[in-house]
């Protein structure tokens, strides 16, 4: 007969194994996820043709899109695409996926400080959307996608939808209740502490796993302008990026909150007046007239801070570019050393030549008289590929000629 402290180390070891299971169950369930580079749409960046495995290599970084639902081993393909070329953003249409993979995801892109974008609500809503991530349909961040959004020390766009973390139904309805709980319990801790971490309010967590699936709340784009970031990242962008514009900077924000509390103002006097009566004769009565007249300063203010505002939009918008474009340097300093510019120029100019002399071939396919294949710069390219192959590291040089 087993004592008792043993049958609770096997009852304990059961838990935890229970709850890891149920950390690679799905969110939710769809199609797998697609990886692949910017400027490469519809193509798994492992099955790019040579002269684009060049043309990418040819970067200093990169924006790389992942759609569909996120799934084991996604990021270790990020992490084989950054040993390649650095990304320094990650753009993600996904209905979420495995919680524990969309957590280490959220890991990898805090480790290298990159950027997590998603669409903007009106992009999805209209159809307005023009950048080239995978037609699955897949709009916006949804579930697990939607805590590699809320974690990512730099983010973008709000067509983001969250709730409480779910598992597949036949796998957690077959446990027993108190296993589910404690499973479930355990499942969720790795979230709150990613979070937590991030400096996410407890009201927040509470909101989240307080949210079934069936009622995932949207994430407002006024409320994504407030949600936590890397403020220490935030801080070096913007002392870098400040200049002269502080002041203005500071103007331009004092009347936009200024703006909202006018704005108010207007809509409530408005509402006070009665409709269809002529303003001469309104102004005239005792209780309507000083209604009106304050309606009519609240308006000339309301204009004054909206011409304030636009003519210094210029300004901010100046200064977000600067922090994106420093943000983005940081993020790839934190990578490390990678090609050189000199390798890099190379790979750009024989990926240049290769499909040069594909469109010949295409063209001409031989020569008319002697029927053997047309090439260009034949000699250039010989010499290019051998100095590519002796001075790039092992698994670029593997890439680049399709081995891997």
């Amino acid at each position: 007969m087993l004592s008792q402290s043993h049958g609770r180390r096997r009852m304990a070891a059961r838990m935890l194994s229970t709850a890891a299971s149920l950390m690679a169950i799905p969110w939710s369930g769809a199609f797998a996820a697609e990886i692949y580079f910017e400027g490469f749409p519809g193509k798994d960046w492992r099955r790019l043709d040579v002269t684009s495995r060049m043309q990418a290599l040819s970067l200093d970084g990169m924006t790389v899109y992942i759609g569909g639902t996120i799934e084991a081993g996604d990021t270790d393909q990020l992490k084989d695409i950054h040993a390649l070329v650095p990304i320094h953003t990650l753009h993600i249409s996904s209905p979420g996926g495995l919680v524990a993979e969309a957590v280490k995801l959220a890991k990898f892109a805090d480790t290298y400080a990159i950027s997590v974008e998603t669409e903007y609500r009106f992009q999805c809503e209209h159809g307005s959307k023009s950048s080239n991530y995978p037609a699955d349909g897949q709009c916006g961040c949804a579930s697990a996608c939607a805590l590699i959004w809320l974690a990512a020390p730099v983010r973008r766009g709000d067509d983001v939808r969250i709730h409480r973390p779910y598992f597949a139904k036949t796998e957690f309805a077959a446990l027993d209740d108190a296993e589910a709980q404690s499973a479930y319990t355990a499942a969720i801790g790795q979230v709150r502490a990613m979070l937590s971490a991030r400096g996410y309010s407890g009201e927040f967590m509470t909101r989240l796993f307080n949210t079934p699936r069936e009622k995932a709340e949207r994430i407002r784009r006024e409320e994504s302008d407030t949600l936590p970031v890397d403020t220490a990242l935030d801080e070096l962008a913007s002392a870098r990026c400040y200049g002269d514009r502080a002041e203005n900077l500071a103007a331009y924000h004092a009347h936009k909150e200024k703006l909202k509390d006018v704005s108010r103002m207007v809509k409530s006097l408005r509402a006070s007046l009665p409709g269809d009566v002529i303003l001469g004769e309104l102004a005239k009565d005792d209780y309507y007239g000083p209604i009106l007249r304050d309606l009519e300063k609240a308006e000339r203010e309301q204009t004054a801070l909206e011409t304030a505002i636009r003519d210094l939009e210029p300004v901010q918008r100046t200064f977000n570019s600067c922090k994106a474009e420093e943000r983005r340097k940081v993020s790839l300093r934190r990578s490390g050393e990678r090609l050189s510019p000199q390798l890099r120029a190379k790979l750009e100019k024989f990926a240049g030549l290769v499909s040069l002399n594909a469109d010949l071939a295409t063209l001409v396919p031989s020569d008319p008289d002697t029927g053997a294949p047309l090439a260009m710069y034949t000699e250039e390219m010989t010499a290019l590929r051998a100095e590519l192959a002796a001075h790039l590291p092992p698994g670029i040089w593997r890439y680049v000629t399709g081995q891997d």
